[in-house]
């Protein structure tokens, strides 16, 4: 007889302590607590529920829990604690809403949660397609070669784009630079004759000397000038190419889709310098000039 009411107690024990841990009615409880307005109650059985690890396992009860806990945080004042809920609430149910009866103010904060998490989302799966698409075309232009055209007109233009064109940039620049100064230098020494004496240029006869040593400058540097435009249009057509073939790059994507720019470069370092054209005005009592310097 002791052994029967002995093992029927240890039945009655086991189904009391397999309900007790049955989540449904431990989610009533909770429930339950909420509804008689008990959040001091309710919150740490919402809490089991939830963590460290949810035992509940339907999605909708999830969001309810996560709602209704953090309903709670907004009642005692704990605002991080009650947006940190309802965003877990909406990963399992992205269109739950609270009854402005129950209370208002946490409704609303649960509607602003929710647009700034939409707003999230709509970001992320926005970047997501534009990774996708920015992979797919970058695979693509991987198989492909470009055929480029270069126009035979453009050997004939001064100033170093003949040479810009074939991809010679260090002559580009120099042509450039030279057929600039010596050039600029022609024109500003006839336009100083024609502004201080008119045109056509008649200087008084004490001026003839040094106007002569002007014109000589200004007539040298024109001629160089010329001679630089020459020699820039004999190099570029020396190493034109009609068409150059090369490899497709991210040059031919839409800008909304390249990568964003590498970081500058370091500065150079001590003891070291780019090239670079050093331009040096100097001047005198028999006239005005200007010096090149090429530096490497």
């Amino acid at each position: 007889m002791r052994t029967l009411i002995a093992t029927t107690l240890l039945l009655v024990a086991a189904t009391s302590g397999a309900a007790a841990a049955d989540p449904s009615i431990d989610l009533a409880r909770a429930r339950d607590a909420f509804q008689r307005g008990d959040c001091e109650s309710a919150v740490p059985l919402f809490k089991d529920l939830l963590y460290p690890r949810p035992s509940l396992t339907d999605a909708g009860e999830l969001a309810e829990a996560h709602v209704v806990l953090g309903i709670c945080h907004h009642r005692t004042g704990a605002g991080e604690e009650a947006e940190r809920e309802f965003t877990e609430a909406l990963q399992f149910d992205l269109e739950i809403t609270i009854d402005p009866g129950i209370d208002k103010e946490a409704s609303e904060r649960l509607e602003e949660v929710k647009r700034r998490y939409k707003k999230k989302l709509e970001d992320e799966e926005e970047k997501r397609e534009l990774a996708e698409e920015r992979d797919a075309l970058k695979r693509a232009l991987a198989n492909m070669v470009v055929i480029e055209k270069r126009p035979y007109y453009v050997n004939f233009i001064p100033f170093g784009a003949g040479q810009f064109q074939n991809g010679d940039s260090g002559w580009g620049l120099f042509f450039s630079a030279s057929q600039g100064v010596t050039g600029a230098t022609s024109v500003i020494l006839w336009s100083y004759q024609v502004l201080k004496y008119g045109f056509p240029i008649e200087p008084p006869r004490e001026d003839f000397s040094h106007v002569r040593r002007v014109q000589e400058i200004q007539v040298v540097t024109g001629i160089a000038c010329l001679g630089l435009m020459g020699a820039g249009i004999i190099h570029a057509l020396m190493n034109y190419q009609p068409t150059v073939q090369r490899k497709a790059d991210e040059s031919l994507l839409p800008d909304h889709l390249r990568d964003k720019p590498a970081p500058r470069k370091p500065a150079a370092k001590p003891g070291t310098s780019p090239a670079s054209i050093l331009l040096f005005p100097t001047a005198d009592a028999q006239g005005a000039a200007v010096q090149l310097t090429w530096r490497f």
